[in-house]
């Protein structure tokens, strides 16, 4: 909850920190089916080989360029779709994934590039991959005391209003269920 109620945000932030408990629930609900759902087929909730092995696949597909789009010379889509997912695992819920992409020398090269590129950004979450020294980007600015407070008033009101809050949840898990773009959904093969 400490690291939602942390979170910068630089258009609107009075209403969006006011709304970001709802996001926060809705993430925490997520997560614990999802972990739930693992445990119940009796998969490991993490498995760090398949993390390695999947990162050393990508550092292969890098190969000697300094990007991975395009002629290798600029990021482009997959170059943020993978500092994207690499944010995501930086931002505190799964700190243990931070040595395993360390591990990577040459993803670590290539994130400091992309920090470099990046210079300015205000959600750097990755710069907790870099270890001290090595160039590392400020962490991602956090909200100020009054966007803090805010989050915290509307968790409370989430809480208050636990109703209308439950049935919010389970609209949007419903939604979340019957899209075909969500994560774990049936993909359309784009080559076939």
């Amino acid at each position: 909850m400490r690291a939602f109620a942390l979170f910068y945000e630089s258009a609107r932030p009075w209403t969006n920190s006011l709304l970001r408990p709802l996001l926060c629930l809705y993430f925490f609900g997520l997560i614990t089916l999802g972990r739930t759902l693992e445990w119940l087929r009796g998969r490991p909730l993490m498995d760090m080989d398949l993390l390695a092995r999947k990162l050393m696949g990508w550092e292969q597909r890098l190969g000697n360029r300094d990007f991975f789009s395009g002629d290798g010379t600029a990021p482009g889509y997959e170059d943020f779709g993978l500092h994207g997912q690499l944010q995501c695992m930086a931002t505190g819920v799964t700190d243990e994934t931070i040595p395993v992409i360390r591990e990577r020398v040459r993803l670590m090269a290539w994130l400091q590039r992309m920090h470099h590129r990046l210079e300015g950004y205000p959600y750097h979450w990755t710069s907790r991959v870099v270890p001290a020294g090595e160039g590392k980007p400020s962490l991602a600015r956090v909200a100020d005391t009054a966007s803090q407070v805010l989050f915290w008033v509307g968790l409370a009101m989430a809480m208050v209003l636990w109703p209308l809050t439950v049935a919010f949840l389970v609209a949007s898990f419903l939604l979340r269920y019957r899209s075909g773009s969500r994560s774990g959904a049936n993909r359309v093969r784009l080559h076939q």
